[in-house]
């Protein structure tokens, strides 16, 4: 299973810093599924990449002296939070040596950093006309259902000890339409007011269309790292303990990472495996028929007699 963990704070900031980071910047687009499960996303005039994607906070796994977790600002600079708060989102990374060259895709870039797409996961809304006829099909029961489903946290509340609740997982189940995947969101308050990607704001109970899409990953070769491009989950914990000392594997956001996040982003990655086996069969089979054929072809017809 991919090893998923989060970056220290000193290959961000520090002596150890990635090449990624030199070259790409700190601040991180958010996907348009991580503001609507409460990931803080723009709100400064320079919170945007180059590329122009809206940017949100991320966690590091590295404590503060404070027992507070490191993570990296919106605007690119270092800042901390409290492990039990949600507004900051996920930005995993693996070893990039784990994977075999056959199973991801290395993608063109612009900043002489090497890009590779790998799973798939629900990432940016469609627009409001495709997102209405999206759910026209839904209402009618005429979208079919992959079998698959990604899983978030539901909508947090204060318990009595003014804390944040404990962990809740709510589905989003995988619909294909035209050959493409799509999940359904309802607008509740992790999100309400927040901005999307098109300058929409976040609604209570509209339902916002978010389209799976290929993963894309920054690769750090002399590293072995990959980091994903973007905030692709918020709305989680880091850990259910006010004070974190330090011990990342055995932190609630860890074992989410392993529980959740990358069995789902595998599973996509799988069928596609499937997919291409499936695909190779058959062209193996046709491939046999046409030897067979031509092997018949070559068969030296039977003479005949001929009358005279």
């Amino acid at each position: 299973m991919l090893d998923l963990t989060l970056l220290e704070e000193r290959q961000v900031f520090g002596a150890k810093q990635s090449d990624i980071l030199t070259k790409y910047g700190r601040k991180c687009g958010i996907t348009d599924f991580s503001i609507l499960l409460t990931g803080s996303g723009g709100g400064y005039s320079d919170s945007y990449t180059n590329e122009g994607n809206l940017t949100g906070e991320w966690w590091t796994k590295t404590p503060d002296i404070d027992g507070n977790v490191y993570t990296v600002h919106e605007r690119g600079y270092s800042s901390s939070d409290s492990s039990f708060m949600r507004l900051v989102g996920i930005r995993p990374v693996f070893k990039y040596s784990s994977l075999e060259s056959s199973v991801f895709q290395i993608v063109e870039n612009k900043n002489d950093i090497k890009e590779i797409t790998y799973g798939e996961y629900p990432q940016w809304i469609v627009d409001e006309d495709f997102s209405k006829e999206l759910e026209e099909s839904f209402n009618k029961c005429n979208l079919k259902t992959t079998g698959k489903s990604y899983t978030t946290d539901s909508v947090y509340v204060w318990d009595d000890d003014n804390n944040y609740s404990s962990f809740n997982p709510r589905n989003y189940v995988e619909y294909e339409y035209n050959g493409d995947k799509y999940i359904r969101f309802v607008g509740d308050s992790n999100g309400e007011g927040e901005h999307l990607s098109d300058n929409r704001i976040i609604e209570i109970g509209v339902p916002y269309w978010i389209k799976v899409e290929p993963i894309v990953w920054l690769v750090d070769e002399k590293a072995d790292i990959a980091l994903s491009k973007y905030i692709i989950v918020a709305g989680i914990q880091f850990d259910n303990k006010e004070i974190y000392e330090g011990n990342f594997e055995e932190t609630f956001i860890k074992q989410f990472m392993n529980t959740y996040l990358a069995k789902e982003i595998e599973c996509s990655v799988v069928d596609k495996l499937i997919e291409n086996k499936q695909q190779l069969d058959i062209d193996s089979i046709f491939d046999d028929a046409i030897n067979k054929m031509n092997e018949i072809n070559k068969v030296e017809k039977p003479k005949t007699l001929s009358l005279k």
